[in-house]
């Protein structure tokens, strides 16, 4: 022992030494100039730098010179002149492009970890292995290396990688080159081993690769995986790409499959009878059958859609992760020793044919019930969130601080052993269960809380002791101990009313309960407490507009209901429930209350909201006279009345009798606070009697009519609607000649008006 204790000191303080140098002669002019060349690449700071190349080289001489321990250069001595065998250049700063094709004795070659953009290793026919990850590689030339085994190229740029010369190799790893975006393989006959993940590979060609035994394309971006030429495959990493479907019928020999993260909806596993392990987990499953795979020992199928999952037939299996799935039925398998199915829909959950288990997190279902007596194994256990009223842990022996927060449970429904073992030694069952008093957590001060149902275990009064949110006890006002500054005064035994603002729960201990070796008594603890002002949030937009309904949203930090009402009578709009009905344009106040409860009062809020007018659009009818004649009815269309709103008065045009064109103007036109008009612009005009017979050369009889409304000297194409004196369109056609008839025995009597293209040609009365 004190040998080696001084060999080692004497390595510490003399490994500084320069190592003997080493000189070899009748060294081959090619190899020298290879590594002459690699000399000249690297980029160093200093001559100090510790990636320095130790070598000296003499071409014309053929010798070569080193002082390195490290053999970066293994020559082979059999060879005359001497040729080099191995090449290690790994982590030396080296810059740029690397040619070694000279280099035809080389059979390994180490580069890793510099600046390379190019390697050169054409011809090298007896190269097995080469490790040139770590670089900035874009390119590299294989050609010729049929002997290559082993490729490392692993963190470089690569944008495609072709390897069709490469007919021995063994393991492939271009792991990490990020724009990598196609890979061809067709050459590698033998390939066992194929590392490609995070590329940017959409396609994967594995059909000229029948020996492959381990392929692992993960975090790509491959849509489809075809591996019905790998029947040797054992294992398959596939997960995080962009995988629809996957079918695995031609690959009997699988022994560990990773498919997660994909968007599989389904899952054929009957050829794979020699799986072992499946992850699966973020698909879309809805359905999995593992009864045709009797080897299975572990699965994770966490995040998908399924409802039932039966895993009675898989006696090989010991580890199963099933969360955050819509489980309503769970079968365990009997050797299964961990079982994790939190975030499910269970409301049962029978365990009783798997006596080994012994980690059980059922947390965030719906269980009522969860018999473990079958479970004597049990030594970590979390079922918080659930809604269990009552469990038994008597056979549990090896159990160790279980998880029961979010339950039901109470002193009287919770059974420990009075003991338990945990490393040779008398431990605590510590529960750490909380009651679930009330589904909404927050209190107001003066608000009272009920926790009397704990005060009394088997005749032996319970011990109340309530903390804050750091777990450090907080004085309590009691009738025997008044305490004006006490945050929590209690009332009467179990009964407590909070007096400040702030985070508070009670634990409750009882003598009755307590374990063996005068250790920590057991104790139930109630959820958090916030304790404050009541609040309410309510954010109300600035305006709607007349005809609308508006949804009265507002959220309290208290279990009270919140009223609304209208507090402003002169405006006619309504509130029912928490619906605003905007009847009427103006300000309106509206107050939000929140009803008392307890020992708190109500609370209210006033805010105002703008019932804006209601767009009207008013669109006059084109209009003409012969000059000298009395003008027309001015009529018109709108859009925008609702509720049976009337509009009052006329239009008007600009004053004047003159040939031209007049603007048509809103005149006494009115609908109302409600409506904001907007009249579209439309020209009068005043014609000499040729104009005027131009643009009425369309006759139309009779006029009055009963029946039939004859068209004649229509152009085809022509839009030709009936109109009532509101505006309205009552009959409306698109002329295909020159002619059109109109059925108007189903009219009401009175007038309307003709209007072809938009014009109004003639009033028609109705008999």
């Amino acid at each position: 022992m004190y040998r080696f204790c001084f060999l080692a000191l004497l390595f510490l303080l003399f490994r500084g030494t320069a190592i003997a140098q080493t000189t070899l002669t009748n060294c081959h002019p090619d190899d020298l100039a290879t590594l002459q060349a690699i000399l000249e690449m690297q980029e160093l700071q200093n001559e100090e730098d510790r990636s320095k190349l130790p070598w000296t080289i003499d071409a014309a001489q053929g010798t070569f010179q080193t002082t390195d321990g490290t053999n970066t250069v293994e020559w082979d001595e059999e060879k005359s002149p001497l040729r080099i065998k191995k090449l290690s250049v790994g982590s030396k700063k080296l810059k740029g492009s690397l040619d070694l094709h000279k280099l035809t004795a080389l059979t390994s070659l180490v580069c890793y970890d510099n600046q390379l953009t190019d390697l050169n290793l054409n011809g090298c026919a007896s190269l097995l292995d080469v490790k040139c990850m770590y670089n900035q590689l874009t390119s590299i030339d294989l050609g010729g290396c049929k002997a290559l085994q082993e490729l490392y190229c692993n963190r470089n740029q690569f944008p495609s990688l072709t390897l069709s010369e490469t007919s021995g190799l063994l393991i492939l790893n271009c792991d990490e080159n990020r724009q990598l975006k196609t890979l061809d393989l067709s050459g590698c006959k033998a390939l066992k081993e194929l590392t490609c993940t995070n590329t940017q590979v959409e396609t994967l060609d594995l059909s000229n690769n029948p020996a492959l035994l381990i392929a692992k394309c993960y975090h790509n971006k491959l849509t489809n995986l075809n591996l019905s030429a790998n029947a040797a495959l054992e294992q398959l990493h596939c997960y995080s790409n962009q995988l629809e479907s996957l079918d695995l019928s031609d690959n009997p020999a699988l022994v560990e499959l990773r498919c997660s993260s994909n968007k599989l909806t389904e899952l054929d596993l009957s050829a794979n009878i020699a799986l072992e392990q499946l992850y699966c987990y973020n698909n879309q499953f809805a359905y999995l059958d593992l009864s045709e795979v009797p080897t299975l020992k572990r699965l994770e199928c966490s995040s998908n859609q399924l409802t039932k999952l039966d895993l009675s037939q898989n006696k090989a299996l010991t580890h199963v992760y099933c969360s955050k799935n819509q489980l309503t039925s769970l079968k365990g398998s009997p050797p299964l020793n961990t079982l994790t199915c939190t975030e499910n829909q269970l409301t049962d959950l029978d365990l009783s044919n798997s006596p080994n288990l012994s980690k059980l997190n059922c947390s965030k279902n719906q269980l009522t019930v969860l018999d473990l007596s079958k479970n004597t194994n049990m030594r970590r256990l979390d079922c918080t969130d659930n809604h269990l009223s009552s469990l038994n842990l008597t056979t549990m022996e090896n159990l160790w601080e279980p998880k029961l927060s979010k339950n039901r449970l109470s002193f009287e429904s919770f059974q420990t052993p009075g003991y338990s073992k945990w490393d040779r030694e008398f431990t605590h069952i510590y529960p750490q269960f909380q009651v679930r008093l009330t589904e909404n957590p927050f209190l107001t001060t003066g608000e009272t809380i009920d926790l009397s149902s704990q005060k009394e275990i088997y005749g032996q009064a319970s011990n109340y002791e309530w903390v804050n949110n750091n777990n450090e006890a907080v004085a309590v006002d009691t009738e025997a101990e008044p305490n004006d500054e006490a945050p929590v005064r209690q009332i009467e035994t179990g009964k407590f009313q909070f007096k400040q603002e702030g985070i508070y729960k009670c634990r409750i201990s009882n003598n009755a309960l307590r374990t063996w070796g005068g250790f920590r008594d057991q104790f139930i603890e109630t959820e958090p407490y916030t304790v404050g002002q009541t609040t309410i949030t309510w954010k109300l937009p600035a305006s709607i507009t007349y005809g609308e309904q508006l949804t009265l949203e507002a959220s309290t930090n208290s279990s009270s209901k919140i009223n609304f009402e209208q507090i402003i009578s002169e405006n006619s709009s309504q509130i029912e429930g928490t619906v605003l009905h905007a009847k009427e344009a103006g300000l309106i106040t509206i107050r939000a209350t929140l009803e008392s409860a307890g020992d708190y009062n109500a609370l209210t809020i006033e805010k105002q909201i703008l019932v804006k007018p209601k767009a009207l659009t008013i669109s006059p009818d084109k209009q003409i006279k012969e000059v000298g004649k009395d003008d027309p009815e001015l009529t018109y269309t709108q859009e925008g009345l609702i509720n049976g709103d009337k509009i009052t008065g006329n239009l008007v045009r600009e004053e004047g009798e003159e040939t031209g064109t007049y603007k048509i103007l809103v005149g006494t036109l009115d609908a109302g606070k409600n409506y904001k008009m907007e009249l579209k612009e439309v020209l009068f005009t005043i014609a000499k009697l040729l104009d005027v017979e131009k643009e009425h050369r369309i006759s139309f009889a009779p006029n009055p009519v009963q029946d039939q409304l004859r068209l004649q000297g229509l152009t085809a194409g022509s839009n030709v609607e009936l109109v009532n004196l509101s505006g309205t369109v009552i009959k409306k056609t698109v002329a295909e000649s020159g002619s059109h008839v109109f059925n108007c025995s189903d009219l009401t009597k009175g007038m309307y008006l003709l209007r072809i293209d938009g014009k109004s040609i003639q009033k028609i009365i109705k008999r």
